[in-house]
């Protein structure tokens, strides 16, 4: 059995979207940022939670830490390359910053399995396609992504096809989290309108 304080959580910020004139983390979701909604739920599997981002002094993540992106390339395999970098543990739980509706039930899962096998990273399996943005990783992966990265190969699912990746199929995920919620990310203003259009009582998962 895992404990919370054998576990990182880091948020990937990404940079400033261009959509909606500021980084994502800040946007409302009811009476609370997407930052607020996403660290209220990680709390509960982690004591140690940071931020991960381009560009960290535009970003108000108090009182949580933020790390800056050692590499100037827009691709989230640096966010995650950031966050292991600065993790303290082994044990790295990635969320994307526009996922507000991730549930802990799925954090559960993920954990559990990183701990009980001998897994360099737990990727659930969506629709027959990785979901490599809620995903644990081991910190010992930050050397092989930093490779990957300098020799310009940035789909992180280039990396975990050189890894141990235990996975999570879409039938387990479904067991904890029946509609998926948990991969509704916002990346359009559309989205962001569907969004709080089908969830106005924001939290209420």
């Amino acid at each position: 059995m895992w404990q919370k304080q054998s576990v990182t959580c880091a948020i990937l910020a990404g940079g400033a979207s261009k959509r909606f004139g500021e980084n994502k983390l800040a946007l409302k979701f009811g009476e609370k940022s997407f930052l607020r909604h996403i660290t209220d739920t990680l709390s509960m599997v982690s004591d140690n939670i940071i931020v991960a981002g381009e560009n960290c002094e535009n970003l108000n993540v108090a009182p949580y830490l933020c790390f800056g992106d050692t590499f100037s390339i827009h691709a989230s395999i640096v966010g995650i390359h950031t966050a292991l970098s600065h993790a303290p543990t082994d044990a790295v739980l990635v969320v994307a910053g526009d996922l507000p509706l991730v549930k802990v039930e799925l954090l559960h899962l993920l954990l559990s399995r990183f701990f009980s096998r001998n897994c360099d990273a737990v990727v659930p399996v969506i629709h027959n396609y990785l979901e490599p943005l809620v995903a644990v990783y081991a910190r010992r992966n930050r050397a092989l992504i930093e490779d990957n990265i300098r020799a310009g190969k940035l789909k992180i699912s280039d990396f975990i096809g050189r890894i141990n990746a235990c996975t999570l199929m879409e039938s387990e995920v479904r067991n904890v989290d029946p509609d998926l919620r948990s991969f509704l990310n916002v990346n359009t203003l559309d989205d962001y309108r569907k969004l709080v259009e089908k969830f106005p009582i924001a939290g209420e998962t």
